[in-house]
């Protein structure tokens, strides 16, 4: 998955220049990564309806991801070794479980730059890299969030794809209603309003 560029948006001290250690203080990279794959890559081919996305001029399938790199400000000391933080929602999972960070609650007023809570600082004095990259299309568009940007697959018409979808839809209490999606996540727009074309399976929470 070749990445075409970075475009940098800023880099920063973190943590007020407290040093870890013998490998002293820690900076964020933050920025967009821009990606170009081949759709007719065998590699490629396991990516849902990759055959239906649009293309630039040179066959190529472009989109972009946030990317945050936490390292030490000395290059010399990294240790070899790069933790790649699997974003939940946009959200960190690295330092608030490795290091027992705090995460903010992030919301369309959280600037880019939010302060990143390093925690005990246990990654940092054993000279970790971690790299929190975006990969899910469907998150708020926050920019405090790390998360990804994508063409949208397309029928060979042209029209929108329009088929069934699943969902599983559960709640603690009676309700009488559901959002389509958890936490203003983008949902899938729904074509038919009416349950006609719907199918329903019930269970009790025992």
């Amino acid at each position: 998955m070749p990445v075409t560029g970075l475009d940098q948006i800023f880099q920063r001290i973190l943590s007020d220049g407290k040093r870890f250690g013998s490998v002293g203080q820690y900076e964020e990279i933050r920025g967009k990564l821009n990606f170009e794959i081949d759709p007719s890559n065998v590699a490629n081919t396991r990516i849902t309806d990759i055959d239906l996305a649009p293309r630039n001029e040179e066959g190529k399938v472009v989109f972009d991801s946030d990317i945050s790199i936490i390292r030490p400000v000395d290059l010399s000391k990294i240790s070899g070794k790069l933790l790649l933080d699997v974003v939940n929602r946009g959200n960190r999972v690295a330092l608030p479980n490795f290091n027992m960070g705090t995460r903010p609650v992030i919301d369309k007023t959280t600037p880019v730059d939010v302060e990143v809570d390093l925690g005990d600082g246990l990654l940092m004095e054993m000279g970790y890299v971690v790299v929190a990259c975006g990969w899910q299309l469907d998150a708020p568009p926050h920019e405090a969030l790390i998360t990804m940007r994508g063409p949208e697959a397309l029928d060979p018409s042209g029209s929108r794809l329009k088929d069934k979808v699943y969902m599983q839809l559960q709640s603690p209490e009676d309700t009488h209603n559901f959002l389509l999606s958890d936490k203003n996540h983008k949902p899938y727009q729904t074509i038919f309003c009416s349950q006609i074309k719907t199918i329903s399976l019930t269970r009790l929470m025992t």
